[in-house]
């Protein structure tokens, strides 16, 4: 006799009523009893021999074929030309014209082989030709070439059923977000290096020590020499010798040294320290603010004592002006970062040299040393007071309010603005805290929130 079917059983393994009656009315028509045997043929273990439903084929995700190299190649390039806004759609339009194919076939066809490359090519190509792309947009700044790549990329999507209304507001919007995006990271990032940056004081610290090691040995070394008279060899060294030092202010210079100095009062007219301490005496500020003009003799006077010396002199001058042309960068920008844009108690020169317009001029003729160093500045003026003021929430009072925290925010803006400057980027004009609600000031901000680095974004959705 045929052995029962377990339903429950079959029911318990995960079979439904429908595969169960289906299997039993499959083996009805199997089990055509014989006249001797009476005996079913036999039949695949199911629940009703095992007490277990028939094994259920298991579902296996195909392996990825290898893409071949003869259409990775090609897809990899492709992936690098399509991030150029425009080149997608017109790679496909070649297509589908080259193979007589439709156009949104070509499209599928060609994103479909990038999506084959590996992730680990696929990537890196997409990034390459992002970058390539944002670098060749329009624009003085990365972050307005990034506002217009995300526009560009926005304006020409490619897929055919994105309409042009949806283009016209696409754009626009994944362009300002771009922007935005870009320069809130980049204000982030000069905060995060000025977090990690010595003060300002501590830089100039650093600097007039540096300074004083590298130019007072040389300077040292150069008034050991005594008197320079003694080094004249011919009537053209004498002479020009002479009228350096009878010049007026030349002349002025050497008796004031003298009378400061008690070690110098019996030295003659030419002996290095007298013409050591001249040289300098022509530099200060106050001598040349009694309507002396200093520039012309202090060159010649110099190129003398070099000529006289054996060229000792210039290096201790050139270590000395190395140095406090470091000083001065940095000096420059911390008090911009510290003073703003328009410095209460200042005359209307030092407004000017502390004045964002004047920075350009600054960085076009600075030294990579001189640019280093006001950047330190302006990082170490932010670290000294900036951060404090905006990532600490409280005062002594309490809670800090939204004025509390202006001094903070404006100075973060005018460290960006400046650094950015410095590398090489467009300076905007500053937004204080208290022109932000005003239309003037959303529209400052939305220029400022274009001029830092790509941040480009994908597609909208």
């Amino acid at each position: 006799m045929p052995k029962t079917f377990d339903r429950a059983a079959a029911k318990a393994a995960g079979y439904s009523d429908a595969e169960i009656d289906a299997y039993l009315a499959s083996r009805e028509k199997t089990e055509a009893p014989t006249p001797s045997t009476r005996q079913p043929p036999a039949i695949p273990k199911m629940a009703a021999e095992s007490t277990a439903a028939p094994a259920r084929p298991v579902a296996t995700k195909p392996a990825r074929e290898r893409q071949p190299l003869a259409e990775a190649i090609p897809a990899a390039v492709a992936n690098v030309a399509r991030q150029v806004p425009g080149a997608e759609p017109a790679m496909a339009l070649a297509r589908s014209v080259a193979l007589r194919q439709p156009y949104g076939e070509a499209l599928g066809d060609i994103r479909g082989a990038v999506e084959r490359l590996p992730a680990g090519v696929r990537v890196p190509t997409g990034m390459v030709g992002g970058a390539l792309a944002t670098a060749a947009m329009p624009g003085k700044t990365f972050a307005k070439q990034a506002a217009a790549y995300g526009a560009g990329m926005a304006a020409a999507e490619a897929s055919p059923e994105v309409g042009l209304a949806e283009r016209a507001v696409r754009a626009p919007v994944q362009g300002a977000l771009s922007g935005l995006l870009s320069k809130a990271m980049d204000i982030g990032g000069t905060a995060i290096r000025a977090r990690f940056t010595p003060t300002a004081e501590q830089t100039l610290l650093k600097q007039d020590i540096a300074r004083e090691v590298t130019s007072a040995p040389k300077y040292k070394k150069f008034r050991q020499l005594g008197d320079l008279a003694d080094n004249i060899k011919t009537d053209e060294q004498l002479e020009r010798t002479a009228n350096i030092i009878g010049l007026p202010v030349v002349r002025r210079a050497i008796d004031m040294v003298r009378g400061e100095s008690p070690r110098l009062k019996d030295l003659a007219d030419t002996d290095a320290q007298i013409l050591d301490a001249v040289y300098k005496k022509l530099g200060k500020k106050a001598f040349r603010a009694d309507g002396f003009e200093t520039a012309e003799a202090k060159r010649e006077l110099g190129a003398v004592m070099d000529e006289l010396s054996g060229g000792m002199y210039s290096p201790a001058t050139k270590a000395f002006e190395a140095g406090s042309k470091q000083i001065a960068a940095t000096e420059r920008t911390s008090g911009m970062v510290a003073a703003g844009p328009r410095p209460s108690k200042a005359t209307l020169k030092s407004a000017k040299a502390k004045s964002m317009e004047a920075l350009p001029a600054f960085v076009a003729g600075a030294s990579e040393e001189e640019k280093r160093a006001a950047i330190r500045g302006a990082l170490g003026e932010l670290r000294q007071f900036g951060l404090a003021d905006f990532f600490t929430p409280f005062n002594y009072y309490g809670p800090k309010s939204g004025l509390a925290l202006a001094p903070g925010v404006n100075r973060m803006l005018r460290a960006s603005d400046i650094v950015d400057a410095i590398e090489g980027q467009l300076v905007r004009a500053q937004t204080p805290i208290s022109r932000i609600p005003t239309a003037r000031g959303v529209r400052e901000l939305g220029r400022r929130a274009i001029t830092s680095y790509p941040v480009p974004i994908g597609p909208i959705d």
